[in-house]
């Protein structure tokens, strides 16, 4: 019977032997086989082992989506045959792999059509699928954060926040290189008195900003506290753009001021409602936002039962954004993403047991050694953790079975 390179290695897995191949070359391509090894595993015309299976070091996540993107763009010259459909790319951890995978497969061209790979990525819960909701969470967490021009770039850059004001990737490239020439690196509070640390913040670059849109730069504008040296590169219809920057940095100070106020689950309601209403445009992820809205009324809910089971008075308690921020994140992400697993395209998922895997190509991408297999996190007081009984789960014995 033929006799695969697969077959050898998973032969000599299981049985324990000597590694089958020695690398004694430079040349990756000129791997030797060991005579003892003849025997059982058929070489093809060039004496080297067919390409059934491959390892590959690399130094970041940037690099391990690099390379297999090349090698899939191999895979379809060397075979015209092969269709997007044929092949799988399974990921350790699909939620950290997410952004880098749409970045490298999602940043070809359109004159750069023939290098086009079509893919979808499944598996993702719902903020991770979902820039509306996971732009939603970067912003209640901005009362504990500093107010920086890289946190406040990062959400007007994602879509749902650039389409409510108007702007497209490039506008909001150019707006971030313009706010860091003005000098804008974080926030001081944006009523705050003329000091120093104020040159760097936000109302002082905007001022800036603006004022350099009207006038002459070598002409310093006095005002009350001193002088502000205008801006001098926006021009034309720079200044639609610096006038939507400036508004939304405005709106966005305004929310995060507001959500340090504790609120009950209905005040919480109308105060995101609006904030939604000011900073995001709903038109593409309506679905998106009647998951938050049923969220806040769960939230609602338990809330109430508790009450009803300490045996207090009824009534709405006051929620603080702490809360709010836990309760949301746990449960927007247990939501699916609604993707579905075979769509045609080059798929990207994670390893999940007794799944079926009808493809012809199969890669898989993140299983450094501190990665896999998983290990289970477990606290001082888990009692389960501490007390094992047949039939608890375990990270580590799942991954036997992938």
């Amino acid at each position: 019977d033929d006799f695969t390179f697969l077959d050898a290695l998973k032969y000599d897995i299981n049985t324990l032997t000597e590694p089958l191949l020695t690398v004694t070359d430079s040349d990756p391509k000129d791997v030797p086989l060991r005579p003892t090894q003849l025997s059982r595993y058929k070489k093809n015309g060039t004496g080297a082992p067919p390409e059934s299976f491959r390892i590959s070091v690399c130094s970041s996540k940037e690099r391990e989506i690099e390379v297999l993107y090349d090698e899939i763009l191999d895979l379809f010259n060397r075979d015209p045959e092969l269709r997007p459909k044929d092949i799988v790319v399974m990921v350790s951890d699909i939620g950290e792999y997410a952004e880098i995978i749409s970045s490298v497969f999602g940043s070809v061209h359109d004159e750069q059509w023939k290098r086009r790979i079509p893919f979808s990525i499944c598996d993702r819960n719902a903020v991770q699928s979902s820039p509306f909701l996971r732009t939603f969470l970067e912003i209640l967490e901005l009362p504990e954060r500093s107010f920086s021009l890289p946190a406040v770039s990062g959400i007007l850059s994602s879509e749902p926040v650039r389409n409510r004001y108007g702007l497209s990737e490039d506008d909001c490239r150019v707006i971030t290189a313009w706010a860091k020439e003005a000098g804008i690196r974080t926030d001081t509070g944006l009523d705050s008195s003329r000091s120093f640390s104020r040159l760097n913040s936000f109302s002082y670059g905007l001022e800036r900003m603006m004022l350099g849109a009207v006038m002459p730069s070598e002409d310093p504008y006095e005002e009350a506290g001193g002088e502000v040296l205008p801006y001098s590169s926006i021009e034309g219809n720079g200044i639609r753009a610096a006038a939507a920057f400036r508004k939304f940095v405005r709106t966005l100070a305004d929310a995060v001021k507001e959500l340090s106020t504790p609120r009950t689950a209905s005040g919480w309601q109308a105060f995101i409602n609006g904030m939604v209403r000011e900073l995001f445009s709903t038109r593409d992820f309506e679905e998106d936002f009647m998951l938050l809205t049923e969220a806040i009324g769960d939230m609602a809910k338990y809330s109430g039962a508790a009450i009803d089971a300490a045996g207090k008075a009824p009534g709405d308690p006051l929620i603080p954004l702490q809360v709010l921020r836990t309760f949301l994140t746990d449960r927007l992400g247990r939501e699916p993403s609604g993707s579905t697993f075979i769509t045609g395209k080059v798929c990207f998922c994670t390893m999940i047991p007794m799944r079926s895997i009808p493809f012809r190509h199969i890669f898989l991408v993140g299983f450094g050694q501190d990665v896999y297999p998983r290990r289970s996190e477990t606290s001082g007081f888990d009692l389960m953790a501490r007390h094992r009984m047949r039939g608890d789960r375990d990270r580590r014995d799942e991954d036997r079975y992938m």
